[in-house]
Formats: C-alpha cells, sequence, structure tokens
C-alpha cells in the first residue's frame, strides 16, 4: 500500500493473485483495516508501519534513520531488518527525517552509487528480507550448496 508513487514497488506482481495492488487506490484508513487482519506486513519507516505496531500480525521493518532501540522496541511479534555493523551507512540511525521542510531528501543521506538508493538499506539484502519472511511464515527452507568444481 501507499501512495500512487509506490505503484512502480507493484510491477511484476499483476498475475499473482494471493499479492493485492492498493498503492495509490486505498486510503490509510482502509490499508490500516486490512493490516488488521494481514498475516505479515512488511516496510520500512512508515506511518503504516507505526500505527501496526501493536497490532498482533507480524511485521517485518526495514530500519533507517531509528534503531531497534528508538522505534521497535516494544512492538509485537516483530522481526527487525537493518545494516549489517561495520557496512553501509556510518551515520545510521542518524535519527533525521529526510525531506522535511521542502529540503532535498538526499542532503546529508548517503546513497549507495550504483543503484542509487540510501546507504542505510542497501545492505538489507534480498536473502536477508527471505530468511525474515520465512521465519515467521514457519515455512522450512532447505538449500543444497554445491561444491566448486
Amino acid at each position: 500500500v501507499g501512495d500512487g508513487a509506490c505503484r512502480f514497488l507493484e510491477q511484476g506482481w499483476e498475475k499473482e493473485p494471493r499479492v493485492h495492488l492498493k498503492s495509490g487506490k486505498w486510503s490509510i484508513r482502509e490499508s490500516m483495516a486490512f493490516a488488521e487482519v494481514a498475516d505479515l506486513i512488511i516496510g520500512c519507516e512508515t506511518g503504516l508501519l507505526n500505527a501496526a505496531g501493536q497490532m498482533d500480525a507480524y511485521k517485518i521493518i526495514t530500519l533507517s534513520h531509528s534503531s531497534p532501540e528508538m522505534l521497535t522496541k516494544h512492538w509485537k511479534n516483530t522481526i527487525v531488518l537493518q545494516q549489517p555493523k561495520g557496512v553501509g551507512c556510518p551515520k545510521s540511525p542518524c535519527r533525521q527525517l529526510h525531506g522535511a521542510a521542502g529540503t532535498d531528501p538526499w542532503l546529508d543521506c548517503p546513497q549507495e552509487p550504483t543503484e542509487g538508493v540510501a546507504l542505510c538499506q542497501y545492505h538489507i539484502t534480498p536473502d536477508v528480507m527471505f530468511r525474515a519472511i520465512i521465519t515467521v511464515l514457519g515455512v522450512p527452507v532447505s538449500i543444497t550448496k554445491k561444491k566448486a568444481a
């Protein structure tokens, strides 16, 4: 869910019946009502995730400008993902609300140069997210490693 600008995140999911593409279509009230019955809520530091903090639904949040102590310490059923120690943004958590008062959202926010995303988010990799999802859903995963030839 999100505003119309979030629709690009929905690309490629159009034919998946288990995914509900509602960015730019649902109000915040509708999004919150759906969150109450969802099995899992995944997102970054947004109003929806903040409001869902005390809901029983499982949540996976990717932290950017906050730390677990600052944001999710008292949330229910939450897995917190953040950049690994020693890599990424040296200012994390920066405690900044980027883009406030009409300022440039990238002002004083280091970006990963090849992808153009916030450095603090870049090192939260898809495999880390996948493991968190599997943990919540309780699906065992077996990966067979092949020996080098």
